[in-house]
C-alpha cells in the first residue's frame, strides 16, 4: 500500500511527520517514508487489517512558520491480504478446473490417436488384402 501527500505550495517544507492513530511513524521494517521537496510517500509492505487499518496523518512542517503545518488524513481499511506466498480459494478452484479440463483434452487426444490408428490399420489391411487377391 502506498500512500502520497503531495504540498501544493511554492515553499519546501523543512519536514514531513506521518502518524497511525496518533502515533508517530518512522522508517522500519515493513514501512518505508519517502520525502521530497514538496512529496512524502508512506508505503506499507505487506499490510495486514491487524497491524495497518487505521487512520494515517500526514503533515507537513514549517520551521518558521509554525501555524502552518498542512496535514492530509486518511482511513485505510486492509480488507484481505495479498499473500504472496500462498494461493485463495478462487484460485485453487480455478487451477483445479483447469487441471481437470486438461486431462479430459489429453483423454480425448489419445482416444482420437487411437481411433484413427485403429482405422488406418484396418485400412492398411483392407488395402493389401485387395493387392493380393489381384
Amino acid at each position: 500500500v502506498e500512500m502520497t501527500c503531495t504540498l501544493a505550495s511554492s515553499k519546501a517544507q523543512d519536514s514531513v511527520t506521518w502518524t497511525k492513530d496518533e502515533g508517530e511513524l518512522e522508517d522500519e521494517e515493513g514501512v518505508t517514508i519517502t520525502t521530497t521537496n514538496k512529496q512524502s510517500i508512506l508505503k506499507l509492505d505487506s499490510p495486514t487489517p491487524e497491524e495497518h487499518n487505521g487512520t494515517y496523518t500526514c503533515k507537513f512542517n514549517f520551521n518558521d512558520q509554525p501555524s502552518l503545518s498542512p496535514t492530509a488524513e486518511v482511513e485505510l481499511e486492509i480488507v484481505g491480504t495479498d499473500d504472496s506466498q500462498g494461493m485463495d480459494g478462487l484460485t485453487i478452484a480455478l487451477l483445479i478446473v483447469c487441471i481437470i479440463l486438461s486431462g479430459i483434452v489429453l483423454l480425448v487426444c489419445v482416444y482420437v490417436m487411437i481411433r484413427k490408428r485403429s482405422t488406418l490399420e484396418q485400412l492398411t489391411s483392407a488395402v493389401r488384402a485387395n493387392n493380393q487377391a489381384t
